[in-house]
């Protein structure tokens, strides 16, 4: 996901809950194959065989890419035939496409095949998109791509990825979505399934990434393998893993049913899937078939040792060092949706279909307990408000509760609101609306926390830190969040608790703090564009931040005090890009602070500790500092020859005490994939 619009903090009410995410702004005439572009100009109706609808007088050559600005139905039968070498469609228009497209390899180009259809437009193609092994059906733009079938048994494509928008697969009988290689469903796309998809065998792996969803439509779906920390819906049938892709990691998100069973024709004996998150099937239940040589083919991330799951079977679980763990079952599961009207009321929260309408009626049910999950449906949270007259939230998390958005964070929106008595430029004051407070051992995951204020004072107590979130201590996680636009005095984004692959962008701390204050740990984080003095400040606090990011468009990154060994703050592998703080010549700035196998393109000073060989720059521009550590603007890696690739310590990363519990990185996918663990978020 990418960075949120930078707003103006002013007086006015300011619920920006609108981000921009990474490779779905509206640009179009990206040509992975070699073609000019031909650009529809005929009617709503007509053919694609017609040289006058076309602005080149060429219609159906398959070198051209053909970009569409108005609604059209082509006309013309099945019998026809046009494969042009992508297809493009600016916002807001619909083309529907009757017409067929041919399986001869020869008539379709090689590498990538792109359609990218622009915010609120759809291509519809009532036909199959024949495919071949040299040919990647890609999704771009914000829009939908509605089609029967993606390739067949006899014309599959290599790859299908999903990088933006919706793929949705809509044939009456039986889905056939099955690459040779691989489906990608990528952070802020979506896959939904009308039907069930027909490869059972010899198929796809299947990776939904950190923010990406598949909606299997109720039906069985088979994959040979499942990756990523995405989410997995409406799978009430099951979705089949037949396991011929093996150790694979799975740490999102399935609502429904895993059915593990090898297919002893292509899984090799001793394949197996890794859960890596406690609480991946904690809406799930799983069924494993056992067969001779596939003993143990559902293992556990090590480091946890106790995971979650609605129903399993009586049996030894082990992780993927060989220990034991345990599995119990959640607690009650309930639901809250935000598009249910006021005239529509509160239902009993027990089913999507009659949940809650906010978040305060879910939080205050009286039959809610500890270990109990909330599930948030997709949309704007911004009604009703929870607390104290001087520190209000959209919603205060209960001991012990998960509050879990069922889409992720781009698609579910936590929103406060500003100060009904303004002191300040920035809509704090009497009446301001944190977004979220949690309690004790409680965990908010999946959800973009934007618009929240506090009741500024000169204290550093609750009622002036975290416009976010607060956090009673680190035992409260924030897991899967983007916080962007939040104010407060200290820790515009957060104030205590643990954060997990969180992005912070474009909040501020009036007096110090702009992202994070108080007693923090970070793991796999990224913060950029944040405003105010320092993106953390931590004082006295024995702090872990292991594998983050300080972006280069900080006003400062972080300054952590400790007077003795037991107050330290550690900094393990880590990347600084920040700025010098002007009151402060040191970037990161703190006393007794360490720093582990970090890069340090700001400036560092050497009265800090350095441990486990820290790369240190002091360079004046974002460019120098982005060009030193190897890492593009959106603050990845550009190749394996980037300064932080395969150059951290594992040991920073899997040390159970550490508490990451984060076996995969900020985009979803394995955090150790060379030889080591990189630097960074990424």
């Amino acid at each position: 996901m990418g960075k949120p619009e930078q707003t103006a903090f002013g007086g006015m009410k300011h619920t920006a809950y609108c981000i921009a995410l990474a490779g779905l702004a509206g640009t179009f005439g990206s040509k992975v194959v070699s073609a000019e572009t031909t650009v529809w100009i005929g009617d709503e109706s007509g053919s694609v065989f017609e040289s006058a609808n076309w602005d080149n007088g060429v219609p159906h050559n398959n070198a051209l890419i053909a970009r569409f600005t108005n609604t059209v139905t082509f006309a013309g039968n099945k019998a026809e035939y046009w494969k042009p070498a992508g297809v493009e469609l600016s916002d807001g228009i619909t083309v529907t496409d009757n017409t067929r497209n041919t399986p001869e390899p020869n008539n379709l180009p090689d590498g990538e095949w792109v359609y990218n259809i622009g915010a609120g437009s759809k291509f519809v193609n009532n036909y199959v998109f024949y495919g071949k092994p040299s040919l990647t059906l890609v999704k771009k733009g914000e829009g939908v791509l509605d089609t029967t079938w993606c390739g067949n048994n006899n014309n599959r494509f290599e790859n299908i990825d999903v990088r933006a928008g919706t793929l949705y697969t809509h044939y009456s009988s039986e889905d056939r979505l099955i690459p040779l290689s691989n489906l990608f469903v990528r952070n802020g796309a979506a896959v939904m399934m009308t039907n069930k998809n027909i490869a059972s065998t010899n198929g796809p792996l299947t990776t939904v990434d950190a923010g990406g969803l598949i909606d299997c439509g109720g039906k069985l779906q088979t994959w040979p393998g499942l990756a990523g920390g995405g989410t997995v819906t409406n799978a009430s049938a099951g979705v089949r893993l037949t396991l011929e892709h093996s150790g694979k990691v799975f740490s999102g998100k399935i609502h429904g049913k895993l059915i593990v069973k090898p297919d002893l024709n292509f899984a090799k004996p001793g394949s197996y899937l890794v859960i890596g998150d406690a609480r991946t099937l904690a809406d799930a239940e799983l069924e494993i078939t056992d067969f001779e040589g596939f003993e143990n083919p559902v293992r556990f991330a090590a480091g946890i040792g106790v995971f979650y799951a609605k129903k399993f079977p009586a049996r030894a679980f082990y992780d993927v060092a060989g220990n034991p763990v345990t599995l119990c079952k959640p607690g009650k599961s309930w639901y809250v949706d935000a598009s249910r009207t006021e005239a529509e009321g509160d239902g009993d929260g027990m089913t999507p279909e009659t949940a809650f309408r906010t978040l305060k009626a879910a939080m205050e049910n009286p039959a809610l307990g500890s270990d109990d999950t909330v599930y948030a449906l997709p949309g704007v949270y911004s009604n009703g408000v929870m607390g104290s007259s001087t520190t209000l939230n959209r919603v205060s998390v209960p001991a012990g509760v998960w509050l879990v958005s069922r889409d992720g964070a781009e698609n579910t929106f936590i929103v406060g609101d500003v100060a009904t008595n303004i002191v300040n430029d920035y809509d704090c004051g009497t009446g301001a609306v944190r977004c979220v407070s949690l309690a004790q051992n409680s965990r908010l995951e999946g959800f973009t926390l934007t618009g929240g204020r506090v009741n500024i004072t000169t204290e550093a107590t609750a009622t002036a830190t975290g416009g976010g979130v607060y956090c009673a201590d680190v035992s409260a996680q924030v897991v899967d969040c983007v916080l962007s636009n939040n104010v407060a005095w200290r820790g515009g984004a957060g104030s205590n608790g643990t954060y997990i692959r969180c992005r912070a962008y474009g909040n501020r701390g009036t007096q110090i703090g702009a992202v994070w204050n108080g007693y923090c740990n970070l793991y796999n984080c990224v913060t950029d564009g944040n405003l105010g003095s320092y993106s953390y400040y931590s004082a006295t606090h024995p702090i872990e931040v292991v594998n983050c990011v300080f972006g280069p468009n900080d006003r400062g990154s972080i300054r952590a005090t400790g007077t003795d060994d037991a107050k330290k703050a550690h900094f393990r592998n880590c990347v600084f890009l920040s700025a010098p703080q002007t009151a402060n010549s040191d970037t990161p700035a703190g006393g007794g602070s360490v720093f582990h196998r970090c890069v340090c393109a700001a400036g560092l000073s050497a009265t800090y500790v350095q441990e486990d060989g820290c790369i240190v720059a002091n360079l004046p521009t974002v460019a120098e500092r982005l060009a030193f550590a190897g890492l593009g603007e959106d603050l990845r890696p550009l190749s394996t020859a980037s300064r932080v690739v395969d150059e951290g310590n594992d040991s920073y990363w899997s040390d159970p005490d550490l508490r990451t519990s984060s076996f995969v990185d900020l985009d979803g996918t394995a955090r150790i994939k060379g030889k080591c663990v990189d630097i960074g978020a990424f």
